[in-house]
């Protein structure tokens, strides 16, 4: 995205976007444009995923249906306890070691737990080394659940993801967004690189980590072996260890792996969606969001970005909670009130209450892929 010269001096006169800082005649560097660039997309590419007009009427099918509103203390407290990554661990932890006085007697390699918002590739086509896009899931505020989601573009191809859209789940208020959002520059933990990696080589240390709360197999390849378009790609999470549980992974094994890197603290991983050890077939590692399951009590639809949308009430016994399935005419199924359903997908914070976005739901038996963004 490039800034005309008419932008560029109705930002130095009148502070745009937040920018008050600038002054008249200030020299705009790469750096001061690509600040300019990131909080003109943060104010103006930012809108509500549920408007108010969807939620005026959602809002009394929720009291109808005996849904709750639950507390903000509440709220924080479950999706706490859903971003849980080591029963030890503060529930806002990101990584780190289970003893850290220990480390040192341990393999310190990577780390015993650690967690990344959960963040959705596009499929590049056959023998492509780019993404056109991802889509991250954020705790804006830092309360542990998620009020926040982007969609990222590589829009000239270049490797780096540049321009994003962001919807937000709860309210926000664009005249006091530092209050609002304490990530109030962006978001500093946005996914960069576009690049498709792959990596080869000889596996010289594995270990089980606490990965999103799930235990997980990480590797890592002997950087004299690795043969890979990236330098830092040497240590390789491969996703829950039941994944491998069939097949022995040790160290000399011959690995390739390809995915996307994310740093996770002082390190980079790649979260490979794919990989083959030794002479074994390729796997491809599926990275599970949350299931929730229960029966249908109440189905309606409402407009999400200009498109209507099933919303299912599923009450599981012990709660009752709701779950947005997407746009409708990309469903193919009906849903009626009675009809058990089981449903993964992320929750995130709407007003005073959670509501699962559906990736997969399960009904009957019959496996139906949710496709919203």
């Amino acid at each position: 995205m490039k800034y005309s010269y008419l932008l560029r001096i109705s930002l130095f006169v009148t502070g745009m976007a937040g920018m008050g800082d600038l002054c008249l005649g200030q020299v705009v560097t790469p750096r001061l444009e690509r600040k300019i660039e990131r909080q003109e997309q943060r104010l103006n590419n930012r809108v509500q995923y549920y408007n108010q007009q969807a939620w005026t009427q959602l809002n009394p099918w929720l009291t109808r249906n005996q849904v709750p509103a639950a507390s903000r203390a509440a709220r924080v407290a479950n999706a706490a306890a859903n971003a849980a990554v080591n029963a030890t661990a503060a529930a806002n932890t990101r990584y780190g070691y289970v003893t850290p006085n220990a480390v040192g007697t341990q393999p310190a390699w990577i780390y015993d737990y650690y967690t990344y918002a959960p963040t959705y590739y596009s499929t590049p086509a056959a023998n492509a080394t780019l993404y056109g896009n991802a889509i991250r899931y954020h705790d804006t505020n830092g309360d542990g659940g998620y009020d926040s989601v982007a969609t990222f573009r590589d829009s000239s191809n270049s490797g780096k993801f540049d321009v994003y859209d962001r919807y937000d789940f709860s309210e926000f208020d664009k005249n006091n967004e530092k209050e609002n959002d304490k990530n109030n520059d962006g978001f500093p933990d946005s996914p960069v690189d576009s690049k498709r990696h792959t990596v080869t080589g000889k596996i010289d240390a594995t270990k089980t980590a606490k990965v999103n709360g799930v235990e997980s197999l990480v590797v890592r390849v002997a950087a004299s072996t690795a043969n890979s378009n990236n330098d830092n790609a040497t240590l390789v999470d491969l996703g829950p260890a039941t994944l491998w549980q069939s097949m022995s992974v040790k160290e000399g094994d011959l690995l390739t792996a390809t995915g996307p890197l994310e740093q996770i603290g002082d390190k980079t991983v790649m979260i490979a969606e794919s990989a083959s050890v030794g002479r074994s077939k390729q796997v491809i590692i599926t990275r599970l969001s949350p299931m929730h399951e229960g029966q249908v009590v109440d189905v309606t639809q409402t407009e999400v970005k200009g498109v209507q949308h099933t919303l299912a009430i599923i009450d599981s016994g012990s709660d009752r909670q709701i779950v947005d399935l997407g746009p409708s005419t990309a469903l193919k199924v009906k849903i009626e009130p009675k009809t058990t359903l089981s449903v993964r997908g992320i929750p995130v914070q709407v007003r005073d209450h959670n509501i699962i976005m559906a990736e997969v739901v399960d009904l009957g038996g019959q496996k139906i892929n949710i496709q919203r963004w």
